[in-house]
Parts: C-alpha cells; sequence; structure tokens
C-alpha cells in the first residue's frame, strides 16, 4: 500500500537476454552501495534511477514518493520495480482501482510512457465473478476493488502451508472474512491435487502429519531486512551469465 511493488504479485514473461540484464543490475548495485555506510543502499538512486533527476515519481496505494524509502526497496520490491519499468520499460501495474501500462519511450530514453491506464469501471466489465471472496469484499458496501477481489496475498508467515489446519473458521463454509476461504480453497485444491497426482499427503492432516516439516520458514526469510542486506552486499557471491552456467 506504501510501495510501487507487490513482491508477492508479480509475474514476469521469458526474455532473452533478460536475466543477464538483471544479474548485471545486482552485481553493479552491490558493488556500488559497499562505499555507503550501513545499511548499504542509496535511498536517492536506489537500483539505479534517481526519481528527482528525472523528474517522475513512483506510485502506491496511499502513497506516492521520489526515493526509495519504501517497504521492500532494498530487495525484491525495489529491484524488480526498477527493472521491470526503467531496464525492461515493459510492464503493467496495478495501483488499487486501476492498472497502468508502461513502455519505453523513443523520445527520452530514460523514462518509458504510460501508454494505458483502465479503471475499475472497465475493469469489472472483463473480471469474472470471484472463486472465493476476501475481506468481505462479497458486501457491496465494502466497494472492494476489481484487483483485490481476484487475487489472493498470503503474507509473511501467514501461508497455509505454515499456519496449517487449526483455526476455528476452517471448517466453516459461509464466511468470507480475511482469508479465511482462500486457504480453504488452498487446501481443497491442494486435496484434488494429491489425489490425482498420487502424491501421498494427508491434507486434512496437516498439522499432525506435515507441517512440522513443510511448514518450516523459508531459508532466506520472510521479510526484507537491512542485515540480511548487509550480508548480501559483503558475501562477495555475483550474479552469472546463463553462458557461465552452461559451462
Amino acid at each position: 500500500r506504501k510501495a510501487p511493488c507487490n513482491g508477492g504479485m508479480f509475474m514476469m514473461h521469458p526474455a532473452v537476454g533478460a536475466w543477464d540484464q538483471l544479474a548485471d543490475i545486482v552485481n553493479t548495485h552491490r558493488e556500488e552501495v559497499k562505499k555507503i555506510e550501513y545499511p548499504h543502499f542509496d535511498f536517492i538512486k536506489g537500483w539505479g534511477h534517481d526519481f528527482i533527476q528525472a523528474g517522475d515519481y513512483w506510485e502506491g496505494l496511499k502513497k506516492n514518493g521520489t526515493n526509495w524509502h519504501f517497504y521492500g526497496s532494498v530487495a525484491d520490491q525495489g529491484l524488480w520495480y526498477h527493472y521491470s519499468k526503467y531496464v525492461r520499460k515493459d510492464v503493467s501495474i496495478i495501483v488499487g482501482h486501476k492498472i497502468q501500462s508502461w513502455i519505453g519511450d523513443n523520445n527520452n530514453s530514460n523514462l518509458p510512457a504510460k501508454i494505458m491506464e483502465i479503471y475499475d469501471g472497465d475493469l469489472a466489465k472483463y473480471s469474472p465473478e470471484p472463486i472465493t471472496y476476501t475481506w468481505n469484499c462479497d458486501d457491496p458496501s465494502k466497494n472492494c476493488h476489481t484487483t483485490d477481489m481476484n487475487i489472493a496475498h498470503f503474507v509473511s508467515d501467514w501461508k497455509p502451508w505454515m499456519m496449517g489446519i487449526k483455526n476455528k473458521w476452517f471448517n466453516w463454509t459461509n464466511d468470507t472474512d480475511a482469508l479465511n476461504e482462500d486457504y480453504r480453497l488452498w487446501f481443497r485444491e491442494l486435496d484434488e491435487l494429491n489425489k490425482k497426482l498420487h502424491l501421498g499427503l494427508d491434507v486434512y492432516n496437516w498439522n499432525k502429519k506435515h507441517r512440522k516439516d513443510l511448514g518450516q520458514h523459508p531459508p532466506f526469510g520472510l521479510q526484507p531486512t537491512w542485515v540480511e542486506n548487509a550480508k548480501d552486499v559483503f558475501s562477495e557471491k555475483k550474479l552469472v551469465a546463463d553462458v557461465k552456467l552452461q559451462e
């Protein structure tokens, strides 16, 4: 809500040369911020774009900005935003009740051009009735955005496989509070896949059978931290091009 990119809702189409571009951005950034004191991040240039110098700004749901002081700027949310909008210059961004589409502008090599901005009224025409409702969006008085009703974001440790089947609402069938219905859908879908693919999971005994092993915290953490950023910067690791990986 206070950042231009949500790392939990990011989709990218593969493209030739894309990985090399991304690797170059990350490697160059690491070398540059080593010269900056902790937390080793340039809040003016971020991953390589100075908003004020370029004459533009980032746009969030509740806040806009002209610097890199936003949540996740040091991690995926900053990197993907910079890469897709200012390097690839080909991206569509959801901002609350609208979707913006940007492409490279031949008249200004530093900035992409906004070629389209579609609002809820138009989006609703093409949006089917949601499979599930969240945050009580089945109540018309909530005025939920069309984009919000078609996406579920399991933030931090609120992942179904981490939370498990432990809440009293799990067996309810008519509440649309929070992400309750999406959690139930996730387990129903997993159960269906389990049966079709013979995965050998005991889905509805998840807590007892699988949560200890499959519900562990991810090794790279759940949230970006400045401490982890510093470790990453001075790790001396470099992203390599696809050709080197093949060798």
